[in-house]
């Protein structure tokens, strides 16, 4: 049989701790207190806070557009990366990417993020296959129901068809990703 295990006393103490400090305390701010004031800076630091987490070697131009909405050009390295499988890392970090600005700013601002002409690309295709589904809906005067999508695409399946006076469109479904039915108008 085995020994037992030495006594609380006995045992080693744990080496002290290596560990630095939290980004707040080192710099001195409150928990919840904002960073900065201007959101590019904040998108900056937000942006490399991503990429260095997602161990990605990555570059950015971001610019505010006139509402006030962060527009964000990834590249380098990693960037294909980033638009595999569809875009999925891509619209990881676009989801995120508002989250961590509210650490930085106080608030959160819409964000849009392209790679490589990605959007351009997948608006598209998007658009190509909604104007596919509205044809075979006229031609089996059936209902189709999309696979979920983001509001970002379910936007553009909706406004593809707004003027196809021959379908109508709806989204069904609760939560971030919902589904869009196409039926005969």
């Amino acid at each position: 049989a085995a020994p037992p295990p030495p006594a609380a006393a006995e045992r080693p103490a744990p080496p002290p701790s290596t560990t630095a400090p939290p980004p707040a305390a080192a710099a001195g701010r409150v928990k919840g207190e904002p960073v900065t004031d201007d959101p590019l800076e904040a998108a900056d630091m937000a942006l490399g806070d991503l990429a260095e987490l997602m161990l990605f070697d990555l570059q950015w131009e971001i610019r505010l557009d006139e509402n006030n909405a962060l527009e964000v050009e990834l590249g380098g390295e990693d960037a294909e990366r980033l638009v595999a499988e569809d875009g999925k890392l891509l619209r990881s970090m676009e989801h995120l990417l508002p989250r961590l600005l509210r650490a930085k700013l106080g608030h959160s601002l819409p964000c849009s993020l392209d790679c490589n002409g990605f959007r351009e690309l997948h608006e598209s295709s998007l658009e190509a296959f909604a104007k596919r589904v509205a044809e075979e809906v006229r031609k089996t005067q059936r209902s189709r129901l999309l696979d979920p999508m983001t509001p970002a695409d379910r936007r553009t399946v909706h406004v593809t068809l707004a003027n196809d006076p021959t379908v109508e469109t709806r989204s069904e479904g609760s939560g971030f990703t919902k589904r869009v039915r196409v039926s005969p108008a």
